[in-house]
This record gives structure tokens, sequence and C-alpha cells, in this order.
């Protein structure tokens, strides 16, 4: 089942529409541009279609997720950067500070993926036929977004994603 938005009698929204922007954290140069790009228009896109209620959700990665938190901060769009405790695919131990266990990549990709009506996941096209993603097994570079949007997907959300 896909996740609903929620409108009131005059056909508002009536809630925030969490909208993850993910994907490589490793971008050449020579794409940087582009996929800069075409980040803005997603997100300008989306603004004009949730106004107000849009929130950006990323994992505050470096990459794609760094950029898609800056465009819409410039932009005055929400976000809701979700951190992990350590740089560990796996969990930690358990932290007395925080009163529960460090989260690594997994559980804070799990957390994206489940918390969002829509993800756009953004990765490096593969110029070598030899390529391919360990997350969806296409033919680009490995990103954690490909793992994060198969999540989200079996979690009810639209999932959008493009090789760049």
């Amino acid at each position: 089942t896909k996740k609903h938005l929620l409108f009131n009698a005059n056909g508002n929204i009536t809630h925030p529409v969490r909208i993850a922007i993910v994907g490589t954290s490793r971008i050449v140069d020579w794409k940087l541009a582009e996929m800069t790009s075409f980040v803005r228009e997603q997100i300008v896109g989306l603004e004009a279609e949730f106004g107000e209620n849009l929130v950006i959700v990323s994992g505050g990665a470096e990459g794609i997720d760094s950029i898609a938190e800056s465009i819409a901060i410039e932009l005055g769009i929400k976000v809701d950067i979700i951190l992990p405790d350590q740089q560990e695919w796996s969990d930690g131990k358990w932290n007395r500070l925080l009163g529960r266990i460090e989260i690594g990549y997994r559980t804070r990709n799990l957390m994206i993926a489940k918390k969002v009506c829509r993800l756009v996941n953004i990765v490096g096209a593969a110029n070598k036929e030899s390529v391919i993603c360990k997350h969806c097994h296409k033919q680009h570079y490995s990103s954690g977004g490909c793992w994060t949007a198969k999540q989200a997907f079996m979690a009810g959300a639209d999932v959008q994603t493009k090789e760049i």
C-alpha cells in the first residue's frame, strides 16, 4: 500500500510532506554541476507541489544528501537531517548518555525510509559494464541510497532512482 496524503475540506494538505533526497556520496567533479542542477529542479518542483508543507529528509552524508540540504535551506524549505551516531553500517553499543544503542548507517537509512512518502535516489551512472550496484544489482556505482530506496518502497513510499 502506498502512503497517502491527507487533505482537509478545502483541499489543503493537513500535515508535513516528508520527501527524502538521497544518493551517492562520491561525486566526480565533472558530474557535480549536473547532479546539483537535478537536485535543485527536484526541490523547486516539490516546493511548487507541496508549498510550506514540504520537508526534505536527508541522512546528512556527503554528496547528494548535503547538496539537497543546502538547496532546501537556501530556498527556505524545512529539513529533517537524520544522522547516524557512528560511521559504521551496523549499530553500536549501548550509550548511557544517549539512553539507547548508537545507530549506524543501516538504522539511520531505515528511519529515513519509514518517515517519507516519496524518495528520490540519485546515483552515478557507470561507464563500464562491469560496474554493478551491490544493493539493487543495476549498472551504476553502488550507493546506500539504493538500499534506502528499496526499504522506502517496501514501506509504501513512491521511489524514483535517477542515474547521472
